[in-house]
Formats: C-alpha cells, sequence, structure tokens
C-alpha cells in the first residue's frame, strides 16, 4: 500500500470522483493511498476516513515520503496565516495555510519570524506566534487542561460560516468544528457526525463536562459548560452557541428534544 502526504491546505475530499465535498485535507499530514481513478486518488486520512482527492493535492514520492517523517513538525494555530518568502511583511507569499496544517521545522528564529520548509521542498518563514509544537497525545497531559483547551480551540471558530464539509476558518461544518477542536489538542474522533465507541465513550447527562460531545440526528456540538454548547449548523449559517437551559434566551427546543447520546473521550 502506497503512502503520501497532503500538500494543498484544504485540499477537497470527495465521496467520489464526480460527487461532493466530504472533508479538506489537513496539508502535511499523512495518507494512505488506496486506489487511484484517472485525475484522483483514493485515499484514507490518518484519522480512517475514506474519499477521493485529486493526484496533484498528494505528494507520494517514496523518497521524499521518508525525509517528511522524519523532520521535526510544528502545527498552525492561527486560523489563516501566510507563508512569506522571507521574514519581511513586504516579502513575497509562497502559499497561504490554516490553523492545523503542518509544517516542517528548520529550528531557526529571526527576530518575531521562524524559518519553515513546506511540502515543496521550499523554504519560507510565519510569525513565531503563529506557529506551535503540535500536541501528539492528548493522554500526557492533564484532563483539566485539555477539556479548557478544546473549548477555548472550538471557540476560536465562533462565527465562522457553515461550509458543508469544511474544516477550517474559512468555512467549517458540524463535524468539522468538533474534530478540529480535538485534533488541535492532540485527541482524534472520527469526522463525522455520528456517535462512534471507537474514539469516544458514551456518558449520561449528569457526567457532561466541559468538551464532551452532544450528538443530535445528523449534527454534533460540543459542551462548553453552563448548559452552553457551541456548534455549527445549516440552519444558523454559522458557528454559534445555544443552551440546554429553557430559561434562557438562546434556549433550542428542536435540539433539547432530539438529543440521541453524549460522549466524552475521558
Amino acid at each position: 500500500m502506497e503512502n503520501g502526504f497532503i500538500k494543498k491546505s484544504l485540499s477537497p475530499i470527495l465521496d467520489d470522483i464526480y460527487g461532493n465535498l466530504i472533508d479538506e485535507g489537513i496539508y502535511g499530514t499523512s495518507v494512505e493511498i488506496l486506489d487511484e481513478y484517472k485525475d484522483f486518488f483514493k485515499i484514507k486520512t490518518f484519522y480512517n476516513y475514506e474519499g477521493y482527492i485529486l493526484k496533484d493535492y498528494i505528494e507520494n514520492n517514496n523518497e521524499y515520503y521518508n525525509y517528511w517523517s522524519k523532520l521535526e513538525k510544528l502545527i498552525v494555530v492561527h486560523n489563516y496565516i501566510s507563508v512569506s518568502e522571507k521574514p519581511d511583511i513586504k516579502s513575497n507569499i509562497l502559499c497561504n495555510l490554516v490553523k492545523g496544517d503542518i509544517v516542517g521545522s528548520k529550528f531557526e528564529e529571526e527576530e518575531n519570524w521562524t524559518k519553515i520548509i513546506l511540502l515543496s521542498g521550499k523554504e519560507g518563514f510565519i510569525r513565531t506566534k503563529f506557529l506551535d509544537k503540535p500536541i501528539i497525545n492528548y493522554k500526557d497531559y492533564n484532563e483539566l487542561y485539555i477539556r479548557r483547551n478544546i473549548v477555548s480551540t472550538a471557540l476560536s471558530y465562533m462565527n465562522t460560516q457553515y461550509k458543508w464539509g469544511g474544516k477550517s476558518a474559512l468555512g467549517i461544518d458540524c463535524s468539522g468544528l468538533s474534530f478540529m477542536s480535538y485534533y488541535l489538542n492532540g485527541a482524534i474522533i472520527y469526522r463525522d457526525a455520528k456517535f462512534n465507541n471507537k474514539y469516544i465513550n458514551e456518558i449520561s447527562i449528569k457526567d457532561l463536562d466541559k468538551s464532551d460531545l452532544l450528538f443530535f440526528p445528523g449534527h454534533v456540538g460540543i459542551y462548553i459548560g453552563n448548559s452552553y454548547y457551541i456548534h455549527c449548523s445549516n440552519a444558523n449559517g454559522k458557528v454559534d452557541i445555544n443552551s440546554l437551559n429553557r430559561n434562557k434566551e438562546n434556549f433550542n427546543e428542536k435540539h433539547y428534544n432530539s438529543i440521541i447520546k453524549l460522549g466524552s473521550i475521558f
């Protein structure tokens, strides 16, 4: 089985080669290449999601795959950033990246800029404050810290427009919001609005805590505490907050009455 890396930020992943958007690829992350059809590869992402992506968006050279795999990585932690050719705001732009994208580290800093390497092999610069070391495994951290971080990450997408299959501040859907909020904090959940016990544990309402997931028919949200949950729905058209408390102005009775399950990674 062949392996590769996604080399275009927000690369569309489709349900078939003539089909609909179901996901967006995360720059710098690995995929398994399962098959190929015309200009497309059928792939499986590192979070076990399958779909079709243009071959041009995948780097599958074995030699380069091994090279990139061994590089120290940094993760983009700002919603949308530009990679500059030089550490200068007037410099040429090599590409644009979004929160969650992965770049290689050159272990060099110039004032407020960090030197990075792209999948193309080109070197560039990103403002240091927009990068961080990725959290590899949430279990290596304090539970309260991870819970708070997941909520904080979800809130950073507040008011982002709804986009079916989207996974960035340029457009996101309900499962994209949940997935990215967890992924950026070292936890992998399935990129879907359905409860999946391979990734999360079912809990009762009395055990509901910050960062836990609420599942509705075809929809998912993240509990942020004090009866509130954050989610992105087509009805609202954006990432928004609602309450489970009938006495709150933003109580959503339809969602409240249709909760299927509650889930937690803890």
